[in-house]
């Protein structure tokens, strides 16, 4: 009877270790989703803040007075150009966030939700570029 029940303590044991080693991977996983998260919320802050400092400075460039100011208007399509590029910039970086995302669907416990635009948000985002 002794030998059963230490053959059966170290079944347990064995069973208790890869429990806590799965338990730990889930862990991990769960640390990345969030860590994904924070990034995928700051790079859609980053693109609707670039969006917009966009569409400012198109609309500023519509002003009819602006064809008597050669040097005020050169310098709005100097920053039209550059709130361009910081979009590009910032619909990249979103989009890269958004795959990574894809990478991490069906990993860790299950109890941290992954954060991922809709479908037809994400389309729009990458067929804007």
């Amino acid at each position: 009877m002794c030998i059963l029940s230490d053959v059966s303590k170290e079944n347990f044991e064995h069973i208790a270790i890869v429990d806590n080693a799965h338990h730990d991977i889930l862990l991990g996983e769960d640390q990345k989703i969030e860590k994904h998260n924070e990034k995928l919320t700051k790079a859609h802050s980053n693109l609707q803040a670039a969006r917009q400092k966009l569409i400012t400075n198109t609309a500023a460039l519509d002003n009819p007075d602006l064809h008597s100011q050669p040097a005020k208007r050169q310098r709005l399509i100097s920053g039209l150009q550059r709130s361009a590029k910081a979009e590009t910039k910032a619909a990249a970086t979103y989009n890269a966030e958004v795959e990574t995302g894809l990478g991490l669907a069906k990993s860790g416990s299950g109890k941290v939700s992954i954060l991922l635009p809709n479908r037809q948000y994400a389309m729009d985002t990458r067929n804007t570029r």
